[in-house]
């Protein structure tokens, strides 16, 4: 729940001048959907259906409500830019990064800061190296 309860932080209070008409329209929120999928399914599973005393757990199952509600929330803000369409073409159609290539990627616009981050990103240029040529 990383980005999205960041992303919560900043809808919170809901507004933000836009424009020069100094009329106010509510922020503009776009998740990272495969950062919200892997956050709702950690919380599926990893917390107990159950308590040890065989009650529901209702903190999951609330906490779960909690960020498909807010999901749901981010879907009806309407946007007040004008849509430009080279710019949604490019989206829906460029290249997606594999889980590998996004760290790459990641350490590529800022490189690692300690030993663990060093370790990490030479272990990720290794990994995807093509293999050497047989004779």
């Amino acid at each position: 729940m990383r980005l999205t309860k960041q992303l919560q932080v900043h809808t919170e209070g809901g507004h933000v001048e836009v424009g020069g008409g100094g009329g106010r329209q509510q922020k503009i929120v776009i998740p990272f959907f495969s950062l919200l999928v892997k956050d709702l399914y950690f919380l599926n599973e990893g917390c107990a259906s159950r308590l040890p005393n065989g009650h529901i757990n209702f903190d999951k199952f609330w906490q779960l409500a909690k960020q498909v509600t807010e999901f749901m929330a981010w879907k009806q803000v309407s946007c007040p830019f004008e849509k430009v369409n080279h710019v949604i073409t490019h989206l829906q159609t460029t290249h997606v990064l594999t889980e590998t290539g996004l760290a790459l990627a990641s350490f590529e616009c800022e490189g690692p800061d300690n030993s663990y981050e060093k370790e990490r990103y030479k272990n990720l240029k290794a990994d995807t190296q093509p293999p050497p040529e047989r004779e």
